[in-house]
């Protein structure tokens, strides 16, 4: 599989769970559990999904231009997402500091099924690209 196709594949996976997971968050926390809910939560599906895809985006092309380099790029790329979470989850439990639980479960969660996403497809990029 050439790495647009793989690219490609990764971009279809990370809709498809992001979708998901929008719609799980919409419908089903304001349904089952309307005391959690808060309107400004559709936004973490899609800001996770979103540095999930760009920060992968940058992975793949430091594979097929510098292989060599990937290690360090990737420990590069990891250290920013996670300031850059940390950040987003200090904004919001400031501004929000009543919905700050279950702001934070839903991160947490989202950030788990994308970042074994995003392992997943590395690993197999890499089997093919040794």
């Amino acid at each position: 599989m050439k790495t647009n196709q793989y690219f490609d594949a990764f971009a279809l996976q990370v809709t498809g769970v992001t979708v998901l997971s929008y719609l799980l968050t919409m419908a089903i926390l304001p349904t089952y559990f309307p005391q959690f809910y808060h309107v400004s939560l559709w936004i973490v599906p899609l800001f996770v999904s979103g540095t999930t895809y760009l920060l992968h985006w940058r992975l793949t092309k430091t594979i097929q231009k510098k292989p060599k380099q990937f290690v360090t790029v990737f420990m590069a790329v990891t250290g920013i997402k996670l300031m850059l979470y940390l950040f987003a989850i200090l904004i919001y439990v400031l501004i929000f500091t009543a919905y700050a639980v279950p702001f934070m479960a839903i991160f947490f969660t989202l950030y788990v099924i994308f970042t074994a996403l995003e392992i997943n497809s590395l690993l197999l990029l890499l089997k093919q690209n040794p």
